[in-house]
């Protein structure tokens, strides 16, 4: 079975806790394409998780797999999701669900940020649009190790994103 370092998930300090009481499986769930097999808390609010793949992957193989994180409405979450590849991670497709009834006051694409300018940004990025559905979807190519990659959003109010880690095609 192969490995991979999947995503590093980042949450509001009031929630930490709530997570450690979660029963397994809740935060996240693999839909398809593999099985998370260990979860690691690395800090306060940063968790870490590995997936199990169904098989090693060779040199140039592509691999799609899709992992969900849903936070409950009442969860502080940091107005952002990024994924870090800690592994070669050629292309990368994100899809974020925000409550339709409620969207984000604005939405902006994060494209090869170093991981401690997440917090502090005082620049937007590329400006983005949901659909109808309350969806923003992203594709990344070309990714660099140890940068981030996803979406941020200004919060109009106290709501619930959905967010689908689709893929990541291993690098050459």
């Amino acid at each position: 079975m192969a490995q991979l370092e999947a995503a590093v998930f980042k949450l509001g300090q009031r929630t930490v806790g709530r997570l450690r009481r979660i029963a397994v499986g809740r935060v996240p769930q693999t839909r398809f394409g593999a099985r998370i097999s260990s979860r690691e808390q690395q800090s306060q609010s940063h968790f870490r998780f590995v997936l199990d793949l169904p098989r090693p992957l060779q040199r140039d193989e592509e691999h799609e797999y899709e992992v969900v994180f849903s936070v409950p409405a009442d969860w502080p979450l940091q107005p952002h999701y990024a994924f870090v590849p800690l592994v070669a991670c050629e292309s990368f497709r994100l899809r974020v669900r925000f409550d339709p009834q409620n969207p984000p006051a604005a939405i902006w694409r994060l494209d090869g940020l170093a991981q401690r300018v997440l917090d502090g940004r005082l620049t937007p990025g590329e400006s983005l649009r949901l659909n109808p559905h309350g969806e923003a979807v992203l594709e990344f190519d070309r990714l660099k190790q140890g940068f981030a990659y996803g979406i941020e959003w200004l919060p109009a109010q106290t709501g619930t994103a959905t967010v689908h880690h689709d893929s990541c095609s291993p690098a050459a």
